[in-house]
């Protein structure tokens, strides 16, 4: 009785797995019966992206990675805004230049080259920083814009259906972009933080490659709002009351990955190591 019951269970788990990967599964269950081997399931772009790193970024070999963001917020008091920028000039791990902008005054400025590491804050100039390690570290850590958009919307981006092209002589998927709606029975993030801002809209276009996944562009404008207000009527029931919403943040991300397989322009500091100048900030602000 107990090895029927434990057959009994096998056998439940593996309608599950059926059920839950659907024709793959199947697929795979019956080439291991038949000695067959199951062909490689395909690979998604779009979700592969979600998992790209730094490294993956560095197997494009020499490249340009350029940045920039505007972050509007509005309340009954009115509108701030901020804008930045980044560019990164990647030849190798031992010769690349980082630089950050932010409201149109230099922020971070990296640069390491020859295998030794310089660094300049807030416009300062490059001074030597010693072992590169911790700048190539805080580097893998803070270089994805992309990032951005996927916090505000808290994960809910839909991917369109994907149309092939070039873009910087390479095959990409372009996939037009929206917001996720959320699934019944989720609560509401304004709802369950009171001062939390609700995500409202998506839209814009990302270009996958087709060999790497890195998101080589992309164009993305996310709106989110404060919660909706409710009125409760006299039979119980509620409804929005219409009323404009108190706060609301606009982010626009644009992001471009250009020059693979060329010359970067990483140059050595002008000066000497001690008393080094930046090279001139060719970073275009947003």
């Amino acid at each position: 009785m107990g090895g029927r019951a434990f057959r009994l269970r096998i056998d439940r788990l593996g309608a599950r797995f059926v059920a839950g990967a659907g024709a793959l599964g199947f697929t795979a269950a019956l080439g291991s019966c038949t000695g067959a081997v199951p062909p490689a399931p395909e690979v998604v772009p779009a979700v592969a992206a979600a998992k790209v790193t730094f490294g993956t970024l560095q197997g494009l070999g020499s490249f340009v990675f350029q940045s920039s963001t505007r972050d509007e917020r509005t309340n009954v008091h009115g509108a701030v805004v901020r804008e930045s920028a980044l560019s990164l000039k990647w030849r190798d791990r031992d010769e690349w230049e980082y630089q950050s902008i932010r409201d149109g005054k230099m922020a971070t400025h990296w640069l390491v080259f020859g295998g030794r590491a310089f660094e300049g804050l807030s416009g300062d100039d490059l001074r030597p920083k010693g072992d590169p390690e911790p700048l190539r570290a805080q580097l893998a850590l803070g270089w994805d814009s992309w990032e951005d958009i996927v916090a505000i919307t808290e994960g809910r981006v839909t991917y369109g259906p994907g149309v092939e092209e070039t873009v910087g002589g390479r095959p990409t998927i372009r996939h037009k972009l929206s917001l996720t709606p959320v699934p019944e029975g989720r609560p509401r993030s304004g709802r369950a933080v009171g001062e939390a801002l609700e995500p409202a809209s998506l839209t814009g276009s990302v270009w996958i490659d087709k060999q790497t996944s890195v998101r080589v562009l992309a164009d993305a404008t996310v709106v989110a709002e404060s919660p909706k207000t409710y009125v409760i009527a006299p039979d119980g029931t509620s409804a929005p009351t219409g009323e404009p919403p108190t706060r609301t943040r606009t982010l626009a991300v644009k992001l471009a990955v250009t020059g693979l397989g060329e010359d970067p322009g990483v140059a050595a500091p002008i000066a000497s190591p001690e008393t080094s100048t930046p090279p001139e900030n060719t970073l275009v602000s947003p």
